[in-house]
């Protein structure tokens, strides 16, 4: 039997009156002259205020790739991210007596939201890194604003007078960004033409400063005399302050680590777990102020064009 033609907008109006009215299913498909079926559909699409639907959806050929097709073909981009189009399509031809073409493979991925994105940067964990970030969340997660007001943050950055870009591409659904095989690891630090400094707090913007050469222990014990113990006596006259770092070698050094020791009655330092930068919204100061620098017309073509405009950016 062939499909009935579609309702129109007048009979699903006269579906739900004569349904408010009490009618039943099988006396409001009499009044109607439809199916029970087409009076239920419609009924029910008013209480879910889905209104009168376009009929687009039921009109021309039906798609190349069903429901289980798409099944398919995710389960393929799943088992390799990195499986081109063309890949994908001849992998999918393979299991199905319709060939596809690559621009339907490439719609229907597209509607599937996986849409080929480049691999995140992030920190390289092993469990033990896991497992004290884990730790590091539980004990803190009940701080106030208030404590946490407390913190100055610090980190070092580096910015190259080059645009970097991932040029490797994956699949993914958005939920997916923070899957192992949908980032590429990089090693905290990194190379780049100006390495700089810098912390701040929620009361006040501390410091930037270059550094010349390699940022060793004697170098960063330095800054930390000159730069942390006035900006932290400064800004926390109460002495209750709390100085954040991570932990590079530098910053974990016997001569640092004694030089804390001693200024204990002054600020104290939060504890941090190794490899976790993406907590430190120092990282988003970064990304501010390298996409600031970015936008400058004509953009820094050297090491002191570039050293300037971040300071002058900062």
């Amino acid at each position: 039997m062939g499909k009935s033609h579609d309702l129109t907008d007048i009979e699903k109006g006269m579906i739900i009156g004569y349904r408010a009215r009490g009618g039943s299913i099988s006396e409001t498909a009499a009044f109607v002259k439809c199916s029970r079926s087409a009076v239920v559909n419609a009924h029910n699409n008013w209480k879910n205020q889905e209104g009168a639907q376009s009929r687009r959806a039921n009109c021309g050929a039906p798609r190349a790739i069903n429901d289980r097709g798409e099944r398919r073909l995710q389960r393929l981009v799943k088992s390799d991210r990195r499986a081109t189009v063309y890949t994908l399509t001849a992998q999918t031809n393979q299991q199905c007596t319709r060939k596809l073409s690559r621009t339907t493979v490439q719609r229907t991925l597209l509607r599937i939201g996986l849409r080929s994105r480049r691999l995140i940067s992030a920190p390289m964990l092993t469990s033990v890194h896991r497992k004290k970030r884990r730790a590091f969340a539980l004990q803190h997660k009940h701080w106030t604003p208030e404590q946490w007001e407390k913190v100055a943050f610090s980190d070092e950055s580096s910015f190259s007078t080059a645009l970097e870009r991932w040029a490797l591409g994956i699949r993914r659904q958005t939920p997916e960004n923070k899957l192992p095989e949908t980032i590429v690891g990089r090693q905290q630090g990194g190379g780049g033409s100006v390495l700089v400094w810098g912390m701040f707090s929620c009361h006040a913007l501390g410091p930037l400063l270059p550094v010349e050469g390699t940022l060793n222990s004697c170098a960063y014990l330095s800054i930390v005399a000159d730069q942390v113990h006035p900006y932290m006596a400064t800004v926390y006259l109460e002495n209750d302050g709390v100085f954040q770092q991570d932990n590079v070698t530098c910053h974990v050094s016997k001569i640092v680590r004694a030089w804390f020791e001693e200024h204990d009655e002054e600020f104290q330092l939060l504890p941090w777990p190794p490899n976790f930068p993406d907590l430190n919204p120092c990282e988003n100061l970064w990304e501010h102020l390298d996409r600031h620098i970015r936008q400058k017309d004509p953009p820094p073509r050297n090491f002191h064009e570039l050293r300037d405009a971040l300071l002058f950016s900062w």
